[in-house]
């Protein structure tokens, strides 16, 4: 299993990163944020230079965006092959358009996780008073490890589909289930960018208004599992009065389980 600094740097690069140039020959790694968060590219420089001897640098750079104009960015920088060549099973090089990552079978989850959601993801406290914490991404893999992620934090599995405007999966997660996440992602955390972790304080600290009702799951029973297991969803889940998703995302665990 790789260490927790590699498997936050790996989700990080997946959100934010770029690798040019091709195995043996010149390249370079970059990792490339808002000068606000700038304070986490130092912290991952001098675990790149003290961890894997090699020489890493960080510079600036002002632009105009589609949006906003002279917006300026920190980008650290790795040109060391030796490097590339530990990034190179999870960080494709050139275009991450089409592939993004395959499953980080041998990076830490909650570290790898909580750098995708310091790159591409958000949360805080909405104009509604509802804690929330998402993640977008575009990549199937992806999607289906934080999914199941979510699922084994909270005991439930969010439903999504793409995005049919920009073709992009949007996981967003309310109240106490985001709690559940931002609280195994950042309460214990040694790599962070800052701000996040400033907010998943916030999610962390809501407390649920008494006039907001809390809806309880109804617990599964062995005799209710045994309907699951050898009856048509459609049948099941007339005679339990639940939901068709339920009964798909309960028999999807059951044979996991089994």
């Amino acid at each position: 299993m790789e260490s927790p600094e590699l498997s936050y740097l790996i989700g990080l690069l997946t959100s934010d990163g770029h690798m040019s140039g091709r195995s043996g020959h010149k390249g370079r790694i970059a990792l490339e944020l808002s000068e606000q968060d700038e304070e986490i590219l130092y912290k991952l420089k001098d675990f790149i230079e003290a961890d894997y001897k090699v020489r890493a640098s960080i510079r600036k750079r002002t632009r105009d965006t589609n949006f906003l104009k002279e917006v300026t960015s920190s980008i650290l920088s790795v040109c060391s092959k030796d490097f590339r060549k530990v990034i190179e099973p999870w960080i494709p090089y050139g275009s991450k358009k089409n592939v993004i990552a395959p499953a980080p079978n041998e990076l830490v989850t909650i570290d790898y996780i909580r750098g995708l959601v310091d790159g591409d993801g958000s949360l805080g406290i909405t104009s509604k008073n509802l804690p929330f914490i998402s993640l977008t991404t575009s990549s199937e893999s992806i999607k289906e490890y934080y999914l199941s992620f979510c699922e084994e934090t909270t005991d439930r599995k969010p439903e999504i589909h793409r995005n049919e405007r920009d073709n992009i999966y949007n996981i967003c997660i309310f109240r106490e289930k985001a709690q559940a996440i931002a609280k195994i992602l950042y309460s214990e955390a040694s790599l962070f960018i800052l701000r996040k972790k400033k907010l998943a304080e916030e999610v962390r600290l809501w407390e649920r208004p008494s006039s907001m009702k809390k809806v309880t799951q109804k617990a599964w029973t062995i005799e209710q599992d045994n309907l699951v297991l050898n009856y048509p969803i459609n049948y099941v889940a007339a005679t339990l009065n639940r939901t068709e998703s339920s009964i798909k995302n309960r028999l999807h665990r059951l044979r996991h389980i089994i």
